[in-house]
């Protein structure tokens, strides 16, 4: 799976706990759920003529209008849940969870 934007941001971003305490965090769940619907956009993207792509940042920013959410939530998130490589794992390996959910879905249908 391609994780180059959000290992991308992991490594520039930083913040401390005081971001959670104020509830700026999203939570653990719906992190995983944004990750997961990142990974399938950009899945898409990958898979588009050249010719006929669409904005990878146009689909983000329906994501993240799609769970109520702003860009700069998601960012802060990312920038908490990064300076704990553990609660990251935890994140992606549900997000990778989610994505067979999805995909045994697709398959089903």
């Amino acid at each position: 799976m391609n994780y180059l934007i959000p290992l991308f941001l992991i490594l520039l971003l930083s913040c401390s706990n005081t971001e959670q305490e104020s509830g700026s965090i999203l939570s653990k769940p719906i992190m995983a759920e944004v990750l997961a619907e990142m990974e399938l956009a950009q899945a898409a993207y990958k898979y588009q003529n050249v010719s006929q792509r669409f904005d990878i940042n146009f689909m983000f920013d329906e994501i993240f209008k799609k769970n109520k959410i702003t860009k700069k939530h998601f960012e802060t998130s990312l920038k908490f849940y990064s300076t704990s490589p553990k609660v990251m794992d935890e994140i992606y390996n549900e997000t990778i969870i989610l994505l067979t959910q999805k995909q045994a879905d697709s398959i089903g249908k």
